[in-house]
C-alpha cells in the first residue's frame, strides 16, 4: 500500500517507528542488493538513513529522534556523523559501547552473536578500532540533544549462556552484564546511570534494559528527557 507524502502527520500524536539494519536491503525494482548482516557499522548506517528519510517523508516532520539499543546506537551516530545530524532531533542510546568492548566480550564477541567467521561489526566495536577512533573524534553535535543509559548490574563476571565473561579490563569494573559501564557515557549529554541486579538464566541485564515491564526506570528517564 502506498503511504501518502506527510500522511503521518495529520495524525497529531506522536509516531513511532521500529526498525532493523539487519533487513535486506533492495533496490527500486524490489531485488535483494545486500546481505542482511555481517557488515561493518558503516553499512547499517547507510540503511538507517534510508529509514529516517522514509519517516521524514511520511510525516512531513524535517526532523525525526531516535532510540537506539546496544550497537544500534553507534549505527544511528555513525549516520548523525556522515551527514544525518541535520535529521535528528534527539539520539537516546541505551547500553551502547560508545568507547567499545572489552576483555572477554569482546575477544568472544563473534561467538557470542553465533558467527563462527571473523565478523566487521565486531571488530568496529572492538575499544580502540579504527572506526571507534574516527567516530569518537567528535562524539557529540550541538544539532542533536544526546542522553545516554548505561545499565550498572554487577561488578562480578557476566555469565552468558552458561559461561562467565568479563565485561571490563578492570574485574571490578560495572557492567550491565555485556557492556562496560565505562564505555557509555558521551561528551556533551545527558548521561544516567540504572542499577539492576544480575539476570538468571540466559538473559541479561543489557537485554532487559529496553523492556519497560522489566525495567520501568529506563522507560521513566526516556520520556523525561523527551518532555512527554
Amino acid at each position: 500500500m502506498d503511504i501518502v507524502q506527510g500522511s503521518w502527520g495529520k495524525l497529531n500524536k506522536p509516531i513511532v517507528v521500529r526498525t532493523t539494519y539487519y533487513l535486506n536491503t533492495y533496490d527500486e525494482f524490489g531485488s535483494t542488493i545486500g546481505p542482511e548482516d555481517n557488515q561493518q557499522i558503516s553499512v547499517y548506517a547507510q540503511r538507517l538513513s534510508k529509514v529516517v528519510d522514509s519517516v521524514k517523508s511520511y510525516t512531513g516532520k524535517k526532523k525525526v529522534i531516535i532510540i537506539a539499543h546496544s550497537m544500534g546506537g553507534l549505527v544511528a551516530r555513525e549516520y548523525i556523523r556522515n551527514g544525518g545530524k541535520s535529521s535528528v532531533d534527539k539520539l537516546i542510546t541505551i547500553g551502547t559501547p560508545n568507547h567499545g568492548i572489552y576483555a572477554d566480550i569482546a575477544s568472544n564477541c563473534e561467538s557470542l552473536i553465533g558467527r563462527s567467521e571473523a565478523s566487521p561489526e565486531c571488530s568496529d566495536m572492538i575499544t580502540g578500532s579504527t572506526f571507534l577512533t574516527m567516530l569518537n573524534q567528535q562524539e557529540t553535535f550541538d544539532e542533536v540533544e544526546y542522553m545516554t543509559i548505561t545499565g550498572s548490574a554487577i561488578n562480578k563476571p557476566a555469565i552468558v549462556y552458561g559461561i562467565a565473561y568479563y565485561a571490563c579490563n578492570s574485574k571490578d569494573g560495572y557492567h550491565d552484564e555485556v557492556v562496560c559501564a565505562s564505555s557509555v557515557p558521551l561528551n556533551g549529554a545527558v548521561n544516567k546511570i540504572i542499577d539492576g541486579t544480575e539476570v538468571s538464566g540466559t538473559g541479561t541485564f543489557h537485554g532487559d534494559l529496553i523492556h519497560p515491564l522489566k525495567v520501568p526506570k529506563t522507560y521513566e528517564e526516556v520520556v523525561n528527557f523527551l518532555n512527554f
